[in-house]
């Protein structure tokens, strides 16, 4: 069972016993928690742990924004390295995955820009040459060019017109 696991385990069964604490209050904590298998101190200190956690990614997310005040456009790996301080200083525990999670679940990283397609310019005043390619051409790659050709090939029995063979070019030759 890996480290995530074993947390979604004890965030589960917190949640169960938070439950059926509020729709069933006089029933005892204790009982509640020994039907899901640990003790009433454990659920508590699990409670404690998850708000501690809740407290200190707000601070991160407060400090996140700061930053992104100053450099807005910087990604989560320069940033762990500018927050790397702050967490000294208020002795958090947080990695750099943990953090590019964090800014992940909260919408704040960097989206990435689409680049527009740059085409060729034709509006100039050198020389334009006639396009021997034609319009009955479909451009499929960089060196690859399908046309439509209209032959009449003759069979034995009777004279018949393929229409339509495509035919496939390459431009490097």
């Amino acid at each position: 069972m890996t480290i995530l696991q074993f947390s979604v385990k004890i965030k589960v069964r917190t949640q169960a016993v938070e439950a059926l604490s509020s729709r069933y209050p006089l029933l005892g904590m204790g009982l509640m928690c020994s039907w899901f298998g640990f003790s009433r101190q454990a659920w508590y200190a699990a409670i404690k742990q998850m708000e501690k956690n809740v407290f200190e990614f707000d601070l991160v997310i407060v400090e996140i924004k700061r930053i992104r005040k100053r450099i807005p456009g910087i990604g989560s790996g320069k940033l762990y390295e500018l927050i790397k301080p702050f967490f000294f200083s208020h002795q958090l525990k947080i990695g750099r995955d943990k953090l590019h999670q964090l800014m992940k679940k909260e919408g704040l990283l960097v989206k990435r820009k689409h680049y527009k397609v740059v085409t060729t310019q034709s509006d100039h005043s050198y020389k334009k040459y006639p396009n021997r390619i034609g319009s009955s051409s479909i451009l499929v790659k960089a060196y690859l060019l399908l046309v439509m050709t209209t032959r009449f090939l003759s069979s034995s029995k009777l004279a018949r017109p393929y229409i339509c063979r495509l035919i496939v070019l390459s431009l490097l030759t």
